[in-house]
């Protein structure tokens, strides 16, 4: 069975639709109101919140567990698919959550699959707020979705915090695509299209895994 890890899985719909599809998925997000409602939303077997998927057998001791992407709880080679979608942008070091990501997939076919917000999205939205917004420079972002009806706010990124030396010696890209997705997202610049977000693909090469230096 394929083990599958969802990073920032909040309420865990992603997990239990892997589950259901036969898959030995779990769940990791910073959260604990998250992950107990995630637990008790899906009825999981296991109240606990710190059990991570046993590597020994083909069972697994919980759906959902309170973890961080840049410290994941697995074994090195351990893990056939991470995922995550719209997560892995609100920390502040994506740098060591793809480096961990790197070190817990299985070598050679191991697949991360990611949709984060892009950071051009992330460039604009500084620059409509400050005065000399510095694009290398990590910021907190304030921001609005859904028509104003949500207001986030996260670190700023590059691309490079993403397609780093470190994450392209440890996978090969099999796909890359930048989307927007208005009006979910709200316009920072009227009547100019821009990327929201990106979704990338990866597979984990054969490269053993090294710190980053």
């Amino acid at each position: 069975d394929l083990k599958i890890v969802d990073i920032g899985c909040g309420e865990g719909s992603d997990v239990n639709y892997y589950n259901s599809k036969g898959a030995i998925a779990e769940g990791i997000d910073p959260s604990e109101s998250f992950i107990l409602k995630a637990k008790e939303k899906y009825n999981n077997h296991n109240n606990s919140i710190n059990n991570p998927i046993n590597n020994n057998n083909n069972n697994y001791q919980s759906n959902y567990l309170v973890g961080y992407g840049e410290n994941l709880p697995y074994e090195n080679e351990s893990i056939d698919i991470i995922t995550s979608v719209y997560a892995i942008q609100t920390s502040p070091n994506v740098f060591q959550i793809l480096s961990e990501c790197a070190r817990s997939l299985c070598l050679n076919n191991g697949k991360l699959l990611i949709l984060v917000k892009h950071p051009i999205r992330q460039f604009l939205e500084k620059q409509f707020t400050q005065q000399n917004a510095d694009y290398f420079k990590q910021e907190i972002v304030n921001y609005h979705i859904y028509r104003n009806e949500i207001n986030l706010s996260e670190p700023s990124h590059t691309l490079q915090d993403y397609l780093n030396p470190h994450f392209l010696k440890h996978f090969t890209i099999n796909y890359f695509e930048e989307c927007c997705d208005f009006p979910s997202s709200d316009r920072v610049l009227p009547n100019i299209n821009y990327p929201c977000y990106f979704i990338l693909l990866a597979t984990r090469n054969n490269q053993k895994f090294t710190n980053p230096q």
